[in-house]
């Protein structure tokens, strides 16, 4: 289940885990609480159904009777409003196993986000998540958060990192950059929704300091796309600046860059840098709470920095890395084939605790 099948990291991940099990195992159905005319991810081969309703509270009655008429053996959902209605609908389904997916990290937010927001989160799933059956971890760090912050028991909680969704649009064999090393101009790119916990300012701050020539395209939208293109003016760097909304040729534009940024202060599993990675493109972010570290090998597939110090000096490198090397680097880890298992593995096991 998901609220919506609009541009995102949860929708991307979800959907494409419910095409790829194995249907000789699994009956698989999608339900999508929003309007379907907003989809923006391909979900063929599976039975979706819409409730075409605008909010996920407005959507209760229709899941309601969803599962009555379905009588599912699992139920997987994703974001923290529907998983926290699911929870309080679980006890009326007692043999329906119900998972959430959490995509929250609350380490190092509080900064970030209006304190309402915080609190709310704490709130929820400190109370709701513990209706839940399971909850599906993106990282060792949220895995960690969950236990430490909103004492959700262990045996509660599974990592699964996210699966790579871009496996078959490699883009290595379309690269035609120069070495960064000799490049007239170092191309850096950033996907990613625009917000304050993304970190961007710091990147731009970082990149005005370059001397040398360097573009900067930075993909997605968000609510601090004003205060980003007034950040770009006051370092006098609109020139060598880009803004891009929503794009399905991400893979294209991976490939016509040296570097992938990320300036996160949190990540929950950063999709993006596995895209980048997929398309041989090498990445320099910080080490922030989240999945970031288990994605970046020092040296093979990027760099790692603790400090804007650190990420600096990496930009001033100009380091070439083999686009083979950074591709390999995560499809061993995070490949459909291991992911898809794995989920595979961890719904038959709970379904025989269940039996």
């Amino acid at each position: 289940m998901l609220p919506t099948l609009h541009a995102g990291g949860a929708e991307r991940v979800i959907s494409f885990i419910s095409q790829n099990l194995n249907p000789a195992d699994f009956d698989v159905k999608l339900l999508v609480t929003n309007n379907e005319d907003e989809a923006r991810y391909d979900v063929s081969g599976i039975e979706v159904v819409y409730l075409n309703k605008p909010q996920v509270r407005k959507s209760i009655g229709g899941i309601v009777r969803f599962l009555r008429k379905n009588k599912p053996d699992i139920v997987f959902s994703s974001l923290v409003h529907l998983n926290t209605v699911l929870s309080y609908i679980s006890p009326f389904f007692p043999k329906t196993l119900f998972i959430g997916r959490e995509t929250f990290l609350r380490v190092n937010t509080e900064a970030y986000q209006s304190p309402k927001v915080g609190w709310f989160h704490s709130f929820i799933a400190s109370v709701s998540y513990k209706l839940l059956d399971y909850i599906i971890c993106q990282s060792i760090d949220m895995a960690k958060d969950l236990t430490d912050h909103y004492h959700i028991k262990p045996r509660k909680l599974r990592i699964i990192n996210n699966p790579i969704t871009n496996e078959g649009e490699t883009g290595i064999s379309e690269r035609k950059l120069c070495p960064p090393e000799t490049a007239e101009t170092v191309r850096f790119i950033t996907v990613g929704r625009l917000s304050r916990i993304k970190g961007i300012p710091r990147v731009l701050r970082m990149l005005a300091t370059l001397d040398y020539d360097w573009s900067y395209t930075i993909v997605g939208s968000g609510e601090e796309k004003e205060d980003l293109e007034q950040t770009v003016r006051e370092l006098g760097i609109e020139s060598r600046v880009r803004f891009i909304g929503y794009t399905s040729e991400i893979t294209e534009l991976l490939t016509t860059h040296h570097y992938f940024l990320q300036g996160s202060y949190k990540e929950g599993f950063p999709n993006a840098l596995l895209e980048s990675c997929v398309a041989g493109t090498p990445i320099i972010v910080f080490d922030a709470p989240g999945g970031t570290r288990e994605i970046v090998e020092q040296g093979v597939n990027g760099y790692l920095a603790q400090d804007e110090s650190e990420f600096a000096e990496f930009l001033n490198r100009r380091s070439s890395f083999d686009p083979e090397s950074v591709r390999e680097s995560v499809l061993r880890k995070f490949g459909k084939k291991k992911i898809i298992g794995e989920y595979e593995a961890f719904f038959k096991e709970i379904m025989r605790h269940q039996s």
